[in-house]
């Protein structure tokens, strides 16, 4: 079998460069830790409020949503449809109904 020495020499350069440069590429943003700086925490500083509003604003409507579906769901009536009565169906082979006596 032959072998693509293109192919090798890319997943050589692949690994040679993620071990020298590390898993994840740094960010001005976070030091060396992957704490936020500084200056991230200034520039998320003017959309704190407004993110915390849009937040609950979601969570509030998916529990609206999610009350009133529970709410419909348990008014309903099922009297009027017909349940069948149980069908006798053979086991299938290796499967078991009756709890093994051993």
């Amino acid at each position: 079998m032959a072998v693509k020495e293109s192919y090798v020499e890319k997943v050589l350069a692949a690994i040679y460069t993620s071990r020298n440069m590390g898993i994840l590429p740094r960010s001005s943003y976070y030091d060396e830790h992957y704490k936020q700086s500084a200056a991230l925490i200034r520039a998320r500083r003017p959309y704190l409020i407004k993110n915390a509003i849009t937040g609950i604003g979601l969570f509030g409507f998916c529990i609206g949503v999610y009350a009133f579906t529970i709410r419909a769901v348990s008014q309903d009536e099922f009297e009027d449809v017909k349940v069948p009565d149980a069908v006798q169906q053979s086991p299938r082979a290796g499967a078991s109904t009756m709890p093994s006596a051993k």
